[in-house]
């Protein structure tokens, strides 16, 4: 049984930097367009998964798992357009379409909105040799909630309210213009693969070589691991977010760090781990 708080954004530099400038009280740059692109993928979740194990041949072994989840919060969507600046004014245009079980933006009333569905995790491990093995694990490979009756908004905005008619006439236009309903929905949540080599140098020290997916986005990785027993230390580099890591591990508990900085207010990349387990 499982309980899941999933939340993912996908943003360009400009949005973060306009969220940035808007929440510290930071006046934009005079005289520069910023484009805005954000998605949001969001899920509380609870359920149950039903896992077997099959071992393929003496070196090969797979597990697979279905999960039913039941959900009664999320968001799902995306806001996008421009906003070009000067020294006194702003002009752009801005286009939101998502759904959503609260409503953060224009602050629609909360209603009540439930949905369900499933998602599909898969693991191999292979021993390759007496001192090589890999690991995979794939983590909603295929995932689908789907929601009866989803609050959503759709909406544009933009301050080019003025255009010309075939005729020659102005016509003005809303500044804001949209619409609430309802409407059934499918969400899908973002894959995470791991694929990691593992080669013990001997009885005491280890290295991995990783590939972490996350949707569309690609993080390798290199550790070196010293191992007590059953109980691993290890020191980690994540090359794509420029972070290292420390981590400890046996067989009931796991430990991991993760960071670009020591002063986690500064730091882009920040990743905590911490699971505990218990083993029949």
């Amino acid at each position: 049984m499982f309980w899941r708080y999933d939340y993912y954004l996908e943003f360009d530099n400009d949005t973060a930097q306009l969220i940035y400038l808007d929440k510290n009280d930071i006046p934009v740059v005079p005289g520069k367009t910023y484009n805005v692109d954000l998605k949001a993928n969001h899920l509380i979740s609870r359920g149950i998964g039903l896992g077997y194990t099959y071992q393929f041949t003496p070196e090969l072994a797979g597990r697979f798992r279905l999960n039913y989840l039941t959900a009664s919060e999320m968001m799902d969507g995306d806001l996008k357009g421009h906003i070009s600046t000067d020294a006194t004014t702003y002009s752009g245009d801005l286009k939101l379409d998502y759904g959503y079980s609260e409503d953060i933006l224009l602050d629609r009333a909360e209603e009540s909105v439930r949905g369900k569905g499933y998602s599909l995790d898969l693991d191999l491990f292979w021993q390759l040799t007496d001192r090589l093995n890999l690991a995979f694990h794939g983590r909603d490979v295929y995932s689908r909630i789907r929601w009866k009756d989803l609050t959503y908004t759709t909406a544009t905005a933009t301050t080019d309210r003025i255009s010309y008619g075939d005729d020659g006439t102005l016509q003005s236009i809303p500044g804001v213009d949209g619409a609430e309903g309802y409407r059934n929905h499918t969400q899908r949540l973002p894959e995470r693969y791991h694929l990691k080599a593992n080669y013990s140098l001997n009885s005491r020290w280890s290295t991995d070589a990783e590939v972490f997916a996350y949707d569309e986005h690609y993080f390798p990785r290199v550790a070196l691991n010293r191992h007590w027993g059953d109980m691993k230390l290890q020191a980690s580099y994540d090359f794509e977010a420029e972070a290292f890591g420390i981590g400890l591990r046996n067989r009931y508990v796991q430990f991991l760090l993760r960071a670009d900085d020591t002063d986690w207010e500064k730091a882009k990349a920040l990743e905590l781990l911490l699971s505990l387990g218990i083993r029949y």
